[in-house]
């Protein structure tokens, strides 16, 4: 499966060449494998900082009888192997996945030779995490204990992990816990500056990562990819074969959104205050904990919120009945150490903002495929302004701006292209910096 021949390949951003899809049988030998290269069409893989591994799907068109001949029932390991020559750098780039088939489906005979399925494929510790249960004690950084459990539990090589140890600590017993549900439980007491966690798998290289959100924004921005309706490199016009790949490579091709702004919902989903009541069982106290808006990490300069933003006559920053949370505690649970529930306080509720608060846009846009880019990393998008000419800046800042990746679909048809999910928490330009309506034509 190829959309590309060789000379195309290094010229194209949106070029590529499946080199491998081998599906091994469950004879379990590195020799029993089925070569499904160049029968695999329309792949799509799936990632997001908010899912625990990747999946793929992909079509199979067969003509010998695959399913019959090697009884292919799910749990195969696949290999897939994706690549293309760079013309800028004159590097090979490569996604490199060792995969496992989840389920078998979409199957149709087409014609009497030929039948088609399509094999949804996971990342191989998603099976593992289905064998085992938690029950053990933990103790120290989470960070540490979520390692642990990726090495110990679901068998991940440590050369796989990029783990963040810098989470605070926290003692406990998981509660009878798959082990990624119980890294999800883990999740919620990780706090960096304020910040939450995230816990997922890069296609990019293939690393499972514990990143926090502070980590995400502090990184120089990947690249600046541009939403504008002209090329200014044109090949066939004698143009800079190298400019007109790396125009190519940072033109976003469509854009949309829901939008979805709504300050209703993010005033009731405690993005702007919250409050946090806590019950100590052990010495039978009670105690309230506030949180106000404020923010010392974001992306671009200026809030999602005013203080000219008011409901009955008080800024939203101001009301925190509006999301509640209830927790019990145990301080006596370990002598002299803070168990699980005791660390839950006012960074929780600041980590709950900034999670809530990355909904403020969310921007869909697709690019040629870029094997270089990497889920969770930032970067700037300039999108130009609807109407705009030559005379005016033709940026628009509202949609604009630094971002964060979220989510990625690769899709390898006969073009490869990325969909990426992109969202941010705060604006370029002030939201106070409104036109002012000075004058009205009044209609007689």
């Amino acid at each position: 499966m190829s959309n590309t021949g060789e000379l195309t390949n290094s010229f194209r951003a949106n070029s590529y060449t499946v080199e491998k899809v081998h599906l091994f049988t469950n004879l379990n030998s590195d020799e029993q494998f089925v070569d499904l290269t160049f029968i695999s069409q329309d792949m799509l893989i799936k990632e997001s900082i908010n899912k625990l591994g990747i999946e793929l799907q992909v079509t199979v068109g067969d003509a010998t009888s695959i399913l019959e001949g090697y009884k292919i029932m799910g749990n195969e390991r696949v290999l897939v192997v994706i690549s293309r020559s760079d013309i800028v750098s004159g590097e090979k780039k490569e996604y490199e996945l060792n995969l496992r088939v989840a389920n078998i489906g979409d199957y149709s005979r087409m014609k009497e030779t030929l039948q088609s399925f399509k094999l949804t494929l996971v990342s191989d510790y998603i099976y593992n995490n289905n064998l085992l249960t938690l029950t053990n004690n933990f103790e120290g950084s989470i960070g540490t204990s979520i390692k642990n459990i990726c090495e110990t539990q679901l068998q991940i090589p440590s050369d796989d992990l990029q783990i963040s140890t810098n989470t605070g600590n926290a003692n406990g017993v998981y509660p009878r816990l798959r082990p990624l549900s119980a890294i999800k439980w883990l999740l919620i007491n990780c706090i960096d500056n304020k910040t939450p966690f995230f816990f997922y798998q890069r296609v990019a290289d293939g690393k499972i990562v514990l990143e926090s959100y502070k980590e995400m924004v502090d990184k120089e921005s990947f690249d600046t990819y541009t939403y504008s309706p002209y090329f200014q490199n044109d090949p066939s016009t004698g143009g800079d074969l190298k400019d007109s790949y790396e125009e190519e490579r940072k033109k976003i091709s469509s854009l949309s959104s829901d939008l979805n702004i709504s300050q209703l919902k993010q005033t009731s989903d405690g993005a702007y205050g919250s409050t946090l009541h806590k019950l100590d069982i052990a010495t039978k106290t009670y105690e309230k904990v506030e949180f106000n808006y404020a923010r010392d990490t974001k992306l671009n300069d200026n809030d999602s919120l005013s203080d000219n933003m008011k409901l009955m006559d008080k800024p939203l920053k101001e009301f925190t009945q509006g999301k509640n949370f209830f927790v019990s505690q145990n301080s006596l649970a370990f002598d002299g150490q803070n168990n699980y529930s005791a660390v839950i306080g006012q960074d929780y509720l600041n980590s709950h903002s900034y999670i809530k608060n990355l909904d403020t846009l969310v921007l869909e846009i697709k690019i040629p495929g870029d094997f270089s880019l990497k889920l969770g990393d930032k970067i700037t998008a300039n999108i130009n302004r609807a109407g705009s000419d030559s005379k005016e800046d033709p940026i628009d800042t509202y949609l604009s701006g630094d971002f964060i990746i979220t989510q990625i679909e690769h899709n390898f048809t006969e073009k490869y292209i990325m969909t990426l999910t992109i969202q941010k928490d705060s604006f370029t330009d002030s939201i106070d910096d409104i036109i002012e309506i000075k004058e009205r034509t009044e209609i007689a």
